[in-house]
């Protein structure tokens, strides 16, 4: 499968990139190639968004991919910066960008419920001072930004974490 990362045909990169995530550990030999890929041109790597999330779900070489991962924390696509955010608590990382860009997901247009769940999961394992960094962000934009039922889970999840 990791040569397949190398083949012309994006679709079938893009195929490869999930299916090494797939594998989890066992595609830890694939770090390298993957991390290769990020630093390609746009036009010749699969969505950077997949790679993160591939890197996260291999969860192998931290010191190969953490700082690949960060970088992804700036990328103007908020669905890389989560999954950038994603990944990098995957390998145990959990400062002040990681919390910031898990807030601004929590009150941002693409959230999902499934997201959220992992967010505020995230945030409760990160402790209090994390959480005290998300709140003010998400009171201020969650009940304009976000449908009903994603705002009702948002509160309720703080409630429980708050108890």
């Amino acid at each position: 499968m990791i040569r397949a990362l190398d083949d012309p045909d994006r679709r079938i990169k893009e195929s490869a990139v999930t299916g090494l995530g797939r594998c989890g550990a066992e595609a830890e030999s694939a770090v390298p190639k993957l991390i290769e890929l990020l630093s390609s041109p746009p036009a010749t790597y699969p969505p950077r968004t997949e790679i993160a999330k591939s890197l996260g779900s291999i969860g192998r070489s931290p010191e190969l991919a953490v700082p690949v991962v960060r970088g992804l924390m700036g990328d103007e696509d908020p669905r890389t910066r989560f999954a950038a955010a994603k990944t990098l608590v995957r390998f145990g990382v959990n400062d002040e960008s990681v919390v910031g860009e898990l807030a601004a997901q929590l009150v941002g247009k693409y959230l999902r419920k499934e997201d959220a769940f992992f967010i505020f999961d995230t945030l409760q394992q990160m402790g209090d001072a994390a959480i005290d960094q998300a709140w003010p962000a998400i009171l201020e934009k969650v009940p304009i930004s976000q449908p009903s039922e994603v705002r009702d889970e948002l509160v309720s999840r703080f409630k429980e974490i708050w108890k």
